[in-house]
This record gives structure tokens, sequence and C-alpha cells, in this order.
């Protein structure tokens, strides 16, 4: 790799600081923080949401992908910066499984907790707004975090895609003076 190559590819990477990685990875941590955080006080109602657990294990790829993205601007490498991409697909995706998790959950907060006694059903009924409350904010979160997380990846593979060496193809056509032109010669030659 030619010295021209490592500054074209130091300049793309430069490219990926002006996202600012370092605010939206914090940004992506504290949404991580604050989805388990709702989670707990939502653990202690059944819903959905909770059996399948998505409010614990997408919290935790939620921080990771912030800690990554954090740490790509920390110490701007390409290897970083694939770290990062990576990290913010599968949050991307996570994220994405998450609200679809939370709204397919109102329904059932809704209509899916009967009581079998008039004090349970009046508990239930008492802390409704509170459930679906807690809903909203997490279906929100959820929501900020697909955002950020595609955002982040689209402008890591802009600067990882612009990292590979080019190959310039140069052409050199070189006439035999005759009376005539007998013969054009056309070699091609490759420069990695």
């Amino acid at each position: 790799m030619s010295m021209t190559t490592a500054l074209n590819n130091v300049n793309h990477l430069e490219k990926f600081l002006k996202t600012q990685p370092k605010a939206l990875g914090a940004v992506q941590i504290m949404t991580g923080v604050l989805t388990v955080s709702l989670g707990i006080i939502k653990g202690f109602s059944f819903s959905f949401a909770v059996a399948t657990g998505i409010m614990y294990w997408g919290s935790i790829i939620f921080i990771v992908a912030g800690s990554l993205s954090i740490a790509a601007e920390n110490k701007l490498h390409e290897c970083m910066v694939k770290a990062s991409l990576g990290g913010n697909v599968v949050s991307a995706i996570t994220s994405g499984m998450a609200i679809l998790v939370f709204a397919a959950d109102v329904p059932y907060t809704l209509y899916g907790q009967n009581g079998s006694a008039y004090n349970c059903f009046q508990c239930v009924y008492d802390l409704l707004p509170y459930t679906l409350g807690i809903n909203g904010i997490l279906l929100a979160l959820s929501f900020l975090q697909f955002i950020i997380s595609i955002c982040l990846s689209s402008f890591a593979c802009k600067a990882i895609c612009f990292c590979v060496p080019q190959v310039s193809i140069t052409s050199q056509i070189h006439y035999v003076s005759q009376e005539r032109p007998a013969m054009v010669v056309i070699p091609f030659a490759l420069y990695l």
C-alpha cells in the first residue's frame, strides 16, 4: 500500500468522525441503560415483552454498540470502524425486533390480562396507565435506537467502502511509422 492510499484511507475514515460517533454512542448507551431500568420495572407484570426478555439482552447489545462507536472515534482505525459497523448492524436488527415486540405488547396489555378475582382485576386496571406508559417509552427508545444504529451503520459503511485500494488501468498506444499504419499495439498495465 502506498503512502497516497494510506492518506486516502485516513481521509475517508475522518469523514466518519463528522457523524459524531462519540455523541451518538453515548446516546446508545443511555438508551440501553434506560431500557434495562424500565424493563426491571415492567418485569413485575407479566407481558409478552417480559417473556421474550428483549429489554435485558437488547439493552446489552445497545450498550456494546454504543461503546464500540465511542471507541471508533477515540482510536480512529479501520478495524475499529468495522467493529462499530458490525455492532450497529446487530443493534439495528435487535431494535427492529424490539419495536415489533413492544408494539405487539400493547394489545396484550390492554386485552390479555384478565383477573380472576375483583381485587386482582382492580389492581391490573389501576396499573394499566403506568404499564402502557412504560411500554410507550420503551417503544420510543427502541425507535430512537433503530434510527441511530442505521445512521452510524451507513456512515461507517461509507467510510469502510472507500478504504479499499483502487486499481488504475493505463493504456499506451504505439504507432509504427510507415507509409500506412501497419498495426496498433495496445499494452495494458495494471498497477495495484
